[in-house]
């Protein structure tokens, strides 16, 4: 396993999945994938109930993930709405 860094004020959900390892090699066309890359959780995001994020990714500050997600690449923007299919909408707030 890797790293998973969460930052302040992350809100996580029920039955969320980080996953910073495919806890196995991969291989494809002779080359071996790595096995296992951090994970980036920034400050006030929320992650909405049964999302699934995997190895490598960033989720940056202010962020919410909608539920049942699955996140697979490391975002950019701060303050927006992501789901599985990327980012939704800009300029998301969300408190407590």
């Amino acid at each position: 396993m890797d790293h998973i860094a969460l930052g302040e004020n992350v809100m996580l959900s029920w039955d969320d999945l980080l996953m910073d390892s495919d806890f196995h090699p991969i291989q494809d066309d002779a080359i071996e994938k790595p096995v296992s890359r951090p994970i980036t959780i920034g400050d006030n995001v929320w992650v909405g109930c049964r999302t699934t994020i995997l190895k490598g990714c960033s989720v940056p500050n202010g962020c919410i993930v909608a539920a049942n997600s699955t996140v697979t690449k490391t975002y950019q923007e701060e303050h927006c709405l992501i789901t599985t299919s990327g980012v939704v909408k800009h300029n998301v707030f969300w408190k407590r």
